[in-house]
């Protein structure tokens, strides 16, 4: 078929008109021809060819252009509402500011075609191909793009509220302050089983979506709000979340692996069985430097993250004040600076951890692997706060434990056997069953701290402090805790309640055990030189061949003495 003129194009259009009919030329060939304005309602153009042709402002309100070639047609401000153009080819096609109301784009060819401020709402685009086209601020309510190809495409400022895009491919796709509606108003687009990798999310809003598996790899959420939205098994690899709010986000099972989490909020965040292996937060230990604010880091104050893989992660100084990483892997991350007051790491993996300077009050430890110098994998924890931790029964002797904050911290049963605890402070803590025996504890504050049926022989505690402390002495058992060969030259037990005590061969120079309960106590052998033990309670303790030159006993009262005096003259007497 020849190519139409415009004015054989207008004539057929007047001849329909007065006729009453809708214009018939499927098929016509009208490429290149400028039709601005034309009147095309209701007509029949399917398979025409319009390439290059200049149909702005055109009414085709209900026309059929199924199968049409449209490539490079300008098409902006027409009127489209209802067509059909099912399958039509519209290549680079400009559809600026117009109407596409309830329009059929199935399966249409839309590659780097122009809908900017379009009005789109209620659109069928199922399986159409929209790679690279540009829908900026076009209005896409209702909109079906179930399986569309959007690769690429611009979404920057389109509405996309109740709209329909699942197991569509949005790859690369641009959705930056783009609207996607609320739950809460049951307007939100459905996204499962869509592809967004490497999608441009930036300050998107998709708080509370059911965002199940989606797969976003290396996609770019940075500001983006996602409080509370189902991430359940999502596919994030990669993918930047710096400044995103993802509080209460359920990221259960998901693929975090080498995400960028600098400064996230995910208080609250459920990260059970999450992935979480390389993610960084691009901040390493010299940006934090010794007094440095914390107001810049991760907030994940509260997660849940039991079982999580966080291994070779980047989270120094990150805020984990609260979080549940039971049985989380943290081999080889980067804890340094980091708050984990309260955390939950029983039976957590701290294989070659770096934890420096990190503030683990009241945190629970029981059951951690902390490495092995074996194979030079233990954890690093210099410098740290561990007040009030439980340590209970973990092997803390292979340990650097220089500078680390023990007060209140709960070492039941725990190995510290030959470990330098100099100037450490123990204050308050439960060192219950623990073995100590070798360890160096020179000018240690162990005031109030509990010793019951802990090991400390041959301990070197000389100048320690040890007001105070607790042997809760066992009626069943004759020793309770064990200080045989112990260093107590020059410390200070004032007010300690240490019955039951082995201190059998201990050097106890100098050392002052005023009013200090030192009932059925082992002293054999033990150096008492210069011991200040005035007021002391030694009832029934053991003292075969102790040293006491220049000690000062405890003092009998005169009343006592009188009584003796008085009862063995009666005794004499009769």
């Amino acid at each position: 078929m020849s190519v139409l003129t415009r004015d054989e194009v207008l004539e057929r259009v007047r001849t329909a008109q007065r006729q009453g009919h809708p214009v018939e030329m499927p098929g016509a060939d009208m490429r290149g021809l400028a039709l601005v304005n034309i009147d095309l309602r209701n007509a029949n153009l399917s398979r025409a060819i319009l390439a290059k042709a200049d149909l702005r402002y055109a009414s085709l309100q209900g026309a059929n252009l199924r199968g049409a070639v449209l490539d490079e047609a300008d098409v902006s401000g027409a009127d489209l509402a209802g067509a059909d153009l099912t399958g039509a080819n519209l290549v680079k096609a400009m559809f600026t500011d117009a109407i596409l109301l309830h329009a059929i784009l199935r399966e249409a060819q839309l590659t780097r075609a122009r809908l900017v401020g379009a009005n789109c709402e209620g659109i069928d685009l199922f399986s159409a191909k929209l790679d690279d086209a540009d829908l900026s601020r076009a209005c896409i309510k209702l909109g079906d793009l179930r399986c569309a190809d959007a690769t690429g495409a611009n979404f920057g400022g389109a509405t996309l509220n109740g709209a329909d895009a699942r197991e569509a491919n949005l790859s690369l796709a641009f959705f930056e302050g783009a609207s996607f509606g609320s739950p809460l108003r049951d307007d939100a687009i459905k996204l499962r089983g869509a592809n967004m990798e490497a999608a441009k999310m930036q300050g998107v809003d998709l708080s509370g979506f059911q965002l199940s598996g989606l797969r976003c790899k290396d996609a770019d959420f940075t500001n983006a709000s996602l409080r509370s939205a189902d991430l359940s098994r999502a596919i994030l690899i990669g993918a930047r979340l710096n400044l995103a709010d993802l509080t209460k986000v359920n990221l259960r099972g998901a693929d975090l692996t080498g995400a960028n989490l600098r400064n996230t909020i995910l208080t609250g965040a459920d990260l059970s069985g999450a992935k979480l292996d390389n993610v960084n937060q691009d901040q390493g230990l010299s940006d934090l430097a010794y007094g440095a604010p914390r107001a810049s880091r991760l907030m994940l104050d509260g997660a849940i993250m039991h079982g999580a893989s966080l291994t070779f992660a980047e989270l120094n100084g990150a805020n984990l004040i609260g979080a549940n990483l039971s049985g989380a892997n943290l081999d080889n991350a980067q804890l340094g600076r980091a708050t984990l007051t309260r955390a939950n790491l029983r039976r957590a993996s701290l294989k070659k951890t770096q934890m420096s300077y990190s503030v683990l009050q009241q945190a629970d430890l029981r059951g951690a692997s902390l490495g092995s110098p074996e194979d030079s994998t233990v954890v690093m924890m210099r410098y740290s706060d561990l007040a009030g931790a439980n340590m209970s029964r973990l092997n803390m002797s292979i340990i650097d434990l220089t500078g680390i904050t023990f007060v209140g911290t709960v070492f039941r049963g725990a190995t510290l056997a030959g470990v330098n605890l100099g100037r450490a402070k123990l204050s308050g803590a439960d060192l219950s069953r623990a073995i100590l025996d070798g360890a160096v504890l020179t000018e240690a504050d162990l005031s109030g701290a509990i010793l019951t049926d802990a090991n400390l022989t041959n301990a070197n505690l000389r100048k320690s402090n040890m007001r105070g402390v607790l042997s809760e002495a066992n009626p069943s058992r004759s020793v309770c805790a064990v200080m045989r060969g112990a260093d107590l030259r020059n410390a200070d037990l004032t007010n300690a309640r240490l019955a039951k005590t082995d201190l059998t061969g201990a050097m106890l120079m100098k050392a002052v055990f005023h009013e200090t309960d030192l009932t059925g106590s082992v002293l054999n052998g033990a150096n008492l030189r210069a011991t200040d033990m005035r007021r002391s309670i030694l009832v029934d303790c053991k003292k075969n061949r102790t040293k006491t030159l220049f000690a000062r006993m405890p003092q009998v009262p005169m009343r006592e003495r009188l009584k003796n005096v008085f009862g063995l003259r009666r005794a004499r007497a009769s």
